[in-house]
């Protein structure tokens, strides 16, 4: 590898270095919580074909109606059967990988601000530096270690990956860096696997539209003008989601049909948070 290589992508070596110092203990822990139910008793994941059994997990399980988490699960058993190193370290590459995602959006938003005022503006100020100060405190940040120890929360950090790509691949679509079609295309895509990983992923087309109104377009006729394509395709990933949730794969694991009362589930949501 060329040392030009090392320098142009030195914030990305950083941040997967300081994710596998900070979590790499985690590898062989124990499962834990929903673990036992989605992993250990869930005998979905335990082939890859027929594929749709192992696209498919158990009623009210932690995955269920989530299928791209149940493949990745499969996947797991397949490799490694019920050994936690293989589930810990994927949770791991992922967040990782989010973390990297993470900077090189903050990277490309930040640089659409105004050039500073400042006749000798410090590096420190620089689009580079402060995108990957941001990036440093999310992978290392200890609330973090959720999504490494506790292998289910890997519905989070999917999700959160399909998210910060969808928003990424937006931005270069808004910012016409690039091919236009390729961008459009990795944008939708990632926006509808976000969508069979948690319904979480609901909020993007949204988001990314309000960035593109308020940063970049300036208004929302000129946004959907300009990237009619982009968000007829983001929004088409609702759909998706919808078909996911049509038939309450989940109703029973949480909320007020979680089998307590309101007032104890809002003081148990209390604590959690």
């Amino acid at each position: 590898m060329s040392a030009g290589v090392v320098r142009r992508f030195w914030p990305a070596w950083v941040l997967v270095a300081a994710a596998a110092v900070c979590y790499g203990n985690a590898l062989p822990n124990p499962f834990v919580f929903d673990d036992i139910e989605a992993i250990v008793n869930n005998e979905h994941i335990r082939s890859l074909s027929p594929l749709r059994e192992a696209l498919t997990a158990p009623p009210q399980s932690a995955v269920a109606g989530r299928p791209v988490i149940s493949l990745t699960l499969a996947l797991n058993y397949a490799w490694g059967a019920l050994s936690p190193w293989g589930y810990h370290l994927f949770n791991l590459g992922i967040h990782a990988a989010c973390g990297v995602l993470l900077f090189l959006l903050l990277r490309r938003a930040l640089g659409l601000t105004k050039p500073s005022r400042v006749s000798n503006p410090s590096a420190l100020s620089s689009p580079t530096t402060l995108a990957f100060a941001v990036a440093l405190l999310w992978v290392v940040h200890p609330l973090q270690t959720e999504l490494i120890n506790y292998v289910v929360q890997r519905t989070e950090s999917l999700m959160a990956f399909c998210y910060l790509l969808a928003f990424y691949a937006s931005v270069r679509v808004m910012t016409g860096d690039g091919s236009r079609r390729f961008w459009t295309g990795m944008a939708v895509a990632a926006a509808c696997v976000g969508m069979a990983c948690k319904e979480v992923m609901v909020t993007a087309p949204v988001l990314i539209a309000l960035f593109d109104i308020i940063f970049v377009s300036g208004s929302v006729s000129r946004a959907l003008r300009e990237r009619r394509s982009l968000y007829a395709g983001l929004a088409a990933s609702w759909i998706l989601l919808g078909l996911l949730n049509a038939t309450g794969p989940r109703w029973r694991s949480a909320g007020f049909s979680s089998g307590v009362s309101p007032s104890t589930y809002l003081l148990h949501q209390a604590e959690m948070l």
